[in-house]
């Protein structure tokens, strides 16, 4: 059976699947008038300003001029973050470190994205490439293209000289430089404590380890949600609803049967 297609609707149904594609090729979303960004590989919403905290304290003492605070603190902004309902959310967390093999942290250390404590985690040519274990990691060599002190075989890269960053790309975020133009301090994770206490964090040269989270050390807590956390749902909705009306009105009423 042979069916010819109306032109009118043959352009709408191409205008269709160019925007489905696009949407589906988009890595970073822009959500809440650019105060966050839906990433369509981790499935979570990230705030844009890494260093909200400098700006915003939700009434938590302890967070320095910087915005960098303990992970005792962190917790607790975010807490309090929720309990404001900032963006209408009260679901916003630490971005997850899960162990990059899939069942247990391995603590040793390694250049080659082959254990936990590691530096190029999840980056391509390391040991697990593009896992997702790691979320922060995920963004910075994945998405972002950023680079490690070392590459995967141990050798020196240009932002092993420490007056040069590793974050060439900082895509449409802000707050992840200090103001000598280096990456900023530590990033806390949402993972839990290991059992002589240390934490995992990341830090903005490619380096993912652990750390006894005492006063002593500080870094920064970025906001991240689970889901597509901020999408304009009526918009969405329409949307599915439209495109469904057009592909139906097409397949019922501009098919024009010529053979059988």
């Amino acid at each position: 059976m042979l069916y010819r297609v109306k032109k009118g609707s043959a352009v709408a149904l191409l205008v269709i699947m160019m925007c489905i594609s696009q949407m589906a090729s988009a890595t970073l979303v822009e959500r809440a008038g650019g105060q966050a960004f839906y990433d369509t590989v981790l499935d979570i919403t990230w705030l844009t300003n890494v260093n909200l905290a400098q700006s915003e304290d939700f009434g938590v003492a302890g967070i320095r001029a910087s915005g960098l605070m303990t992970l005792d603190t962190a917790n607790e902004w975010i807490g309090a973050m929720n309990s404001a309902g900032y963006l209408g959310l009260d679901t916003w967390r630490l971005p997850s470190i899960t162990p990059i093999n899939g069942a247990m942290f391995n603590r040793n250390w390694s250049v080659d994205g082959s254990t936990d404590r590691a530096q190029n985690v999840s980056a391509a040519g390391s040991a697990f490439a593009g896992s997702t274990a790691s979320e922060i990691a995920h963004l910075y060599f994945n998405t972002l293209g950023n680079i490690s002190k070392k590459d995967v075989s141990g050798g020196d890269t240009p932002c092993s000289d420490p007056t040069v960053s590793c974050l060439s790309n900082t895509g449409p975020f802000t707050g992840l430089l200090n103001e000598a133009g280096l990456n900023n301090s530590r990033t806390w994770s949402s993972a839990n404590p290991f059992e002589d206490g240390k934490v995992m964090f990341f830090n903005f040269n490619g380096n993912q380890n652990e750390v006894l989270p005492n006063e002593l050390i500080i870094g920064s807590a970025w906001a991240v949600a689970s889901g597509d956390a901020l999408v304009p749902i009526p918009a969405a909705v329409w949307l599915f609803a439209s495109g469904i009306g057009l592909l139906v009105g097409w397949n019922r009423k501009q098919q024009v049967r010529i053979a059988t």
